[in-house]
């Protein structure tokens, strides 16, 4: 949605969503960052488009609670995001900022 990349690793993401490929992961902070940063004025998208996708990945996805985590993060608002991946087995986050995130995962 921040991007005009079509082969940006977001916009596959989303497609793969969209096509029923991945089930997104979430939960009430997760949805809270989005609507935090989607409706900033600043990138200048359409509000009725970020609810429509902010929607879709409630209805396409899986509410799940944040597995505890040790890990320390340079911007704690991360951490949502890499222990809700924890909490189910085979998932993985997917971030355009690798360096705030630890390279294995540990519980």
């Amino acid at each position: 949605m921040l991007t005009h990349n079509l082969e940006s690793a977001t916009t596959k993401t989303i497609e793969a969503i969209v096509t029923g490929r991945i089930q997104p992961l979430y939960n009430p902070k997760i949805i809270e960052e989005y609507e935090d940063v989607l409706y900033r004025k600043k990138f200048n998208l359409d509000n009725d488009y970020v609810s429509q996708m902010i929607r879709f990945i409630i209805q396409a996805g899986i509410n799940v609670e944040r597995a505890k985590s040790n890990e320390t993060f340079p911007d704690p608002s991360d951490a949502v995001f890499y222990e809700v991946a924890l909490s189910k087995e085979g998932s993985f986050v997917v971030t355009g900022n690798l360096r705030h995130f630890p390279k294995s995962p540990m519980a």
